[in-house]
């Protein structure tokens, strides 16, 4: 679950069949509601107080850069395997998790919360996730290559196009 919130709260936080993982900053929005594993792969000078406050409460996984001793449920995330599996292209925390929900052998992916951008319009100044989102498209991509079964909301700019070229009007 990503902080997108056109399609964040759509997310099935009571259906137990799903794995819920929550990712950055977001531990405000975690309150009251399931989740399985969290991420927080950004550099510690980055981490806000409040969110290492928050992290430091927690008992489900933390996956972070390294193991903090302050942070009992942090996990060293396992950087090395994951590029060696997928390469050295990995824009955003998203990208990360696509890629070790495939190492954890997942069937189906639901992306919930990671909207990168609008559909179907354009925007009136750059996008900011369009590095960000060309990643968690290829990593997707790889994903369906490799037989998972990829669930992406109407709402959220992933693997959308406003038309399919030459066929139809731009939208």
């Amino acid at each position: 679950m990503g902080r997108g919130l056109s399609t964040r709260d759509d997310a099935p936080f009571d259906d137990p069949a799903f794995t819920i993982w929550g990712v950055t900053d977001i531990g405000r929005d975690m309150i009251g509601r399931r989740f399985d594993a969290f991420f927080e792969l950004h550099d510690e000078s980055e981490i806000t107080e409040a969110s290492m406050q928050w992290y430091a409460r927690q008992t489900k996984p933390i996956y972070m850069q390294a193991y903090r001793s302050d942070i009992q449920a942090s996990i060293t995330f396992p950087l090395p395997c994951v590029v060696k599996m997928f390469g050295r292209y990995f824009t955003s925390t998203v990208a990360y998790m696509i890629a070790m929900a495939m190492l954890h052998g997942c069937e189906d992916l639901h992306l919930y919360g990671v909207d990168m951008g609008r559909v179907g319009k354009r925007l009136a100044t750059p996008d900011p996730y369009g590095y960000q989102r060309s990643c968690c498209e290829y990593l997707l991509g790889f994903a369906r290559g490799r037989g998972v079964n990829v669930y992406v909301p109407e709402k959220s700019a992933l693997l959308k196009a406003p038309a399919l070229y030459g066929y139809e009007e731009k939208g």
